[in-house]
Parts: structure tokens; sequence; C-alpha cells
């Protein structure tokens, strides 16, 4: 994060150096603004080598300093605004003019202010270049070994960009493949898919390897029970590999026919049949399962309009309390594991469509994935108003250390450090 007390030189490391003039440089900072500042040149006495002076606020080639630049990432992905007016805010900041005089109109803008021109083209080739970063090779290579519980959570959503159909423009769709573990929440791989085909899939999840985690090491599937991926896991030879379902989709499954239960019988029927199906999915043993779908069948089995949703309950039992079973360590009852990383997700998505070419998804989804897995939260409780402690992100609840020593005190990394911006 900041530079060492004593350079050395780049190419050989020797410390024998001898200054070798200097050249300006704009500082366009969020705490200064000066057209000139000196940059110290040095020269090595060893090898001959040059090379300048890297001050902590200097991004190399940028008209802005890296405050600005991991002002304008961040605030891309934590804010729900558009490039626009994110840009508008940024300048404001920089200049005090803009959006500052509407904060405080009574200060005068910085010296130098009228020529920063910064413009929200700007802002997204700063995303474009993070993206592109983040996708690299060395960057992905190994990214999550030792980081995988072996319970694999799966499911896909829908997003849109804007482009060219037949010379017209329009968005144009695309599914989006989401691998997290099912025990940290950490998102392992967030990838676009052309289909939901068994090859796309499959593709999806042979992406593992390359983050370092070995298709041997999945001990359970959580899924939303897309069938395709049954065989999917036949084509990985993981067709053993124990499944269960998502308790989140199977009560949106129920949904449709409680409410024409309810409407037939009325709500006290509706209601009554729902508790019977929510004791068996929310069983604390496996024994108490049984005892309470076998209630259920009883009571409702021969219905018409019940005996459908009885049946759907039997039918997914063994998958949805597979945790019951105890076989593998750290699987629990699973209310959508995967559903909370597309909240966010869709919001984001919904306003950086703007200059979305198709490789333009593809660095925002490699950006999301780094940020939810950077971004910390806590399990809130209803009466608990005051919370000392700033939360866990996923990487720190799989194992990974993400602190950083900044002049002998520690500080949590963001994504941003991991991708060394």
């Amino acid at each position: 994060l900041r530079p060492s007390k004593r350079p050395v030189c780049p190419q050989c490391g020797s410390s024998m150096w001898k200054r070798h003039g200097f050249y300006s440089r704009g500082k366009r900072c969020l705490d200064e603004l000066d057209p000139n500042v000196g940059i110290q040149r040095y020269e090595c006495k060893v090898c001959g080598k040059t090379w300048s002076d890297k001050p902590a606020w200097l991004a190399p080639r940028k008209w802005y300093g890296r405050d600005v630049i991991r002002l304008s990432l961040d605030l891309s992905m934590e804010t729900t605004t558009s490039w626009r007016e994110l840009a508008s805010l940024v300048h404001g900041i920089i200049t005090g003019m803009g959006r500052a005089f509407v904060w405080a109109p009574w200060r005068k803008p910085k010296e130098g202010a009228r020529r920063v021109k910064l413009a929200h083209t700007t802002l997204w080739r700063w995303f474009q270049e993070a993206g592109q970063r983040a996708g690299e090779e060395s960057s992905e290579r190994e990214r999550y070994r030792g980081l995988f519980s072996g319970v694999l959570a799966t499911d896909e959503s829908w997003g849109w960009i804007k482009g060219m159909v037949q010379g017209i423009g329009r968005k144009v769709g695309f599914g989006v493949q989401a691998l997290v573990d099912g025990k940290t929440r950490l998102v392992l791989n967030v990838r676009r898919l052309a289909n939901e085909t068994e090859e796309a899939l499959r593709a999806g999840v042979e992406q593992l390897v390359r983050r370092g985690i070995a298709l041997e090491s999945i001990r359970a599937w959580l899924s939303d029970g897309l069938p395709t991926y049954v065989a999917v896991l036949e084509m990985l030879d993981l067709g053993r590999v124990p499944r269960q379902r998502s308790i989140f989709h199977l009560w949106r499954n129920l949904a449709g026919g409680l409410k024409a239960l309810a409407e037939v019988e009325g709500k006290g029927a509706a209601d009554r049949l729902r508790n019977m199906i929510r004791a068996v999915w929310d069983a604390p043993s496996e024994r108490a399962a049984v005892v309470a779908l076998m209630a259920l069948v009883g009571e409702y089995g021969a219905d018409a309009v019940a005996g459908k949703l009885v049946r759907l309950v039997q039918s997914t039992f063994k998958e949805a309390t597979f945790h019951l079973k105890g076989m593998v360590e750290g699987l629990a009852r699973t209310s959508g594991v995967v559903e909370w990383v597309w909240r966010r997700y869709k919001r984001r998505l919904a306003l950086l469509q703007c200059f979305m070419s198709d490789e333009g998804a593809d660095n925002f989804l490699r950006l999301y994935e780094l940020y939810v897995n950077f971004h910390r939260y806590q399990m809130r409780k209803e009466r608990k108003r005051s919370y000392p402690y700033p939360g866990k992100c996923p990487l720190e609840i799989a194992g990974a250390e993400i602190e950083v020593e900044v002049d002998g005190w520690r500080v949590a990394a963001s994504w941003m450090d991991a991708l060394a911006i």
C-alpha cells in the first residue's frame, strides 16, 4: 500500500543510487489538486538502471491519483447510481465545483479546478481495466486453494446488456451461473452462460479447477433442483455425490398450490397444510422428519388439491432432509445460499448496462465476484441494536487472511488491493 522509505533499484535490488533529476506530474487527488508536483528520478550505481519515485498517490499513466480511481471503483459497486451521476459526484469531491456547491456553497473551488474534466467514460474505462486485470490467468490461478469446504451450491440467473441485434440497438439477454461454497458463502465462480445446456453448465463447473479446487473434493451438491445438473454430475463422474435441495426453491414451487387451496377451502386450511409441511422441512432430526411426513400423507394424501403438494414433498424428501443424516460436516439446512448473490448483482447490473459490450459484461462479473467475497456482513438480530464488530466477509469465514500491514498497524484489505489497484 505504501512504498518503502529507502528506494531500491527495480532491476538488481541495489540500494546504491544517485539522484537523476526529476519530472513534473499533475496531482489530481481527493486531498490535493496541484498541476505541478516534482517526481524524483534515480540512477543505480551498480547496473545503471534509471527509475522514478512512486508515491502512494501516483497511478502510472493516469491523469488522476490512485485514491480517485479507488473511490470510483468502490462507489461503482457500493452505490446504486449511474456512471454520469457517479462522475459528477467524484468531480465535485476533487475540485470543489459542481455537486460540491450543494454541500458547501460558501467554499471556493480548488485552484486549477476548471482544468479538471472528469468524464463518465473515464470511470467506465477504469472499471474495464480492473475487470481485465481480474480475468488474467495469473490472477485467477489458485485463487481459492485450501478455502473450499466441500459443499458446493449452484444457481442460475439472467442479465441484460445493451447491444446490437441485426443492426438495431436493443437489450441482449444472457444467463449467469454462480458457484458458491454452501458453508462459508464464498463465491467460487460467476460466469456467463450461452444457454442452460449440459455442456455449458459443465464448462462452468470445470472452471473451478483453475481456481485451485479439485472436483474430487466436492462432498455435497446444493441446488434448486434443475434437472440438467443430474446429467452434468454424471458427465463429471460425480454421480454419487449426495444432493440437497434448497428449501427456498421448494417453498416457491408450492406457492401456487397453497394459493389455490386457500381459494377452495379457505385460508385456515392452507395455513394448516403449510405448517405441516414446515414441520417436515424444519425437523430437528431425521426421525422427526419421517414422523411429520407420515402425518402429512395420512391427512392430506387423498385430498384432490392438497394431494399434489404432498406428493411433491414426498418426491423431494430425501434431498430436502439430507442434512439431518450428518454424513457431511458443515452441511446445514439451506434456504437459498446463492440467492443473496443475485440481489445486489441485479441492482448493480441494471445501472451498469451503459457501454456494456460482451467483454464489459464479463469484466463486471469478474469484479463482482471479488467484491462480494471481500464484502463484510453481520448476522443481525432484531432486538440487538449495537454491533461492536464489523462482521466478516466470506473469505475470512473460509479461513483466509485478508489483512495487510501498513506502517506497523494492520488494516483490512479490499477487493481492489487483491488486484493491486
